[in-house]
C-alpha cells in the first residue's frame, strides 16, 4: 500500500476517491457526534461497497478504543467488502486485543471468513511511539502502523505557529518496529497542497523505511505512488537476482554470482519482496498473514 486517502462518509468524495490513483481509501467516521453516527455508519456501508466494486481496497476509520462507539462501530460496519479498520489513538496493545475480540463476533454475524477483517493502528502520541514496538506485533490482523503527525505534534505541545514538525525520529521509529513485525508503516499525511512540498515530505517519508503515506487529496495519490514505487533498474536488478538464484538452486548451490556480486538465500528474499512492492494493487480477500512475513495490503 503506498497511498491511503482518507474521505468523509460523503457520497461525492467517494466518488472521486473512486476514480483515483489511490491504493486504498479510508472512510474516516471519527469525528462524527454520537447522534448522527448511525446514519454515518449507514452511509460509510454503501460506500464500501461502491469503492470495492471500484476496485479499491475500502478502510474505515473507527472511533478510539477508549469509546463504546468503537464497539458499535464494528458491529455495523464488518461485511465482504471492507478490507479493515483503522484503529486511531492506538498507545497499546491491548487495544488490538479488544478489536479482535469483537472481530472474532462480527465476522462470522455477518458472513465474513475468520481474520479476513484487517486493521492499522493510528500511531499519534508519545505513548504510542515509544511502544511502537508492542503495538506492531499486537495482533496477527495487523497490516501497518500509521503515523499521526498532527495528534503527535498535538501531544507534544508543539505550537501551532512551528512552520515544520521534525518527524524524523518518530518516522524511523515506526519503520523498525513495522519491519520487525513483518508489516508495514505508512506516514502521516502532507499538510499543504503544493506538489513540491508533498514530494519533499514524501521523500523524506521514504528515506526513512516508510512503504507509503496517507493523503487527504485524490490529487496526490498518483505523486505519492510514483515516490513510493520502486525505480526501473532496481526492479530490473530484481528479476535477475530471483533468477540467478533460482538457476543456482536447481544447479545445487546456495548462491549465485551476478556482477561480482553474491546473491544468497536472504539477498533474493529482499529481491522478491522488492519486485511484490511493484505487483498492481488488487483488493482481494485474505485471511491475516503470518508473522515474520512482509505484508503488502
Amino acid at each position: 500500500m503506498r497511498s491511503l486517502l482518507f474521505i468523509p462518509a460523503d457520497s461525492a468524495a467517494a466518488t472521486r476517491a473512486a476514480a483515483s490513483a489511490a491504493d486504498a481509501v479510508a472512510i474516516d467516521i471519527t469525528a462524527v457526534p454520537p447522534a448522527a453516527r448511525d446514519a454515518a455508519r449507514a452511509t460509510a456501508r454503501d460506500l464500501i461497497a461502491r469503492l470495492a466494486t471500484a476496485g479499491k481496497s475500502a478502510w474505515v476509520c473507527i472511533a478510539s478504543t477508549y469509546s463504546l462507539l468503537a464497539r458499535d462501530d464494528v458491529r455495523a460496519l464488518v461485511c465482504r467488502e471492507l478490507t479493515g479498520m483503522i484503529v486511531p489513538f492506538c498507545d497499546r496493545p491491548e487495544q488490538l486485543l479488544y478489536l479482535d475480540a469483537l472481530l472474532r463476533d462480527a465476522e462470522p454475524a455477518a458472513n465474513v471468513a475468520p481474520g479476513a477483517v484487517r486493521l492499522i493502528a493510528g500511531i499519534g502520541s508519545a505513548a504510542g511511539v515509544l511502544r511502537a514496538a508492542e503495538i506492531a506485533k499486537g495482533s496477527p490482523r495487523l497490516a501497518a502502523l500509521l503515523l499521526d503527525g498532527e495528534a503527535l505534534a498535538a501531544d507534544l505541545a508543539i505550537p501551532d505557529s512551528a512552520n515544520e514538525i521534525d518527524l524524523a525520529y518518530p518516522r524511523a521509529h515506526l519503520a523498525i518496529a513495522a519491519r520487525a513485525a513483518g508489516i508495514i508503516a505508512l506516514d502521516t499525511p502532507y499538510p499543504g497542497e503544493d506538489e513540491a512540498g508533498l514530494l519533499h515530505d514524501a521523500r523524506a517519508a521514504r528515506a526513512r523505511g516508510l512503504a507509503g503515506k496517507a493523503i487527504r487529496m485524490p490529487e496526490h495519490a498518483a505523486p505519492i505512488n510514483h515516490v513510493f514505487s520502486p525505480e526501473p533498474a532496481a526492479l530490473a536488478r530484481a528479476q535477475e537476482a530471483v533468477a540467478a538464484y533460482e538457476q543456482a538452486t536447481k544447479d545445487g548451490l546456495g548462491a549465485a554470482a551476478l556482477d561480482g556480486a553474491l546473491i544468497d538465500a536472504p539477498a533474493a528474499e529482499r529481491a522478491r519482496a522488492l519486485l511484490a512492492r511493484a505487483t498492481p494493487q488488487r483488493r482481494q480477500r485474505r485471511t491475516a498473514p503470518r508473522r515474520g512475513r512482509s505484508v503488502s495490503t
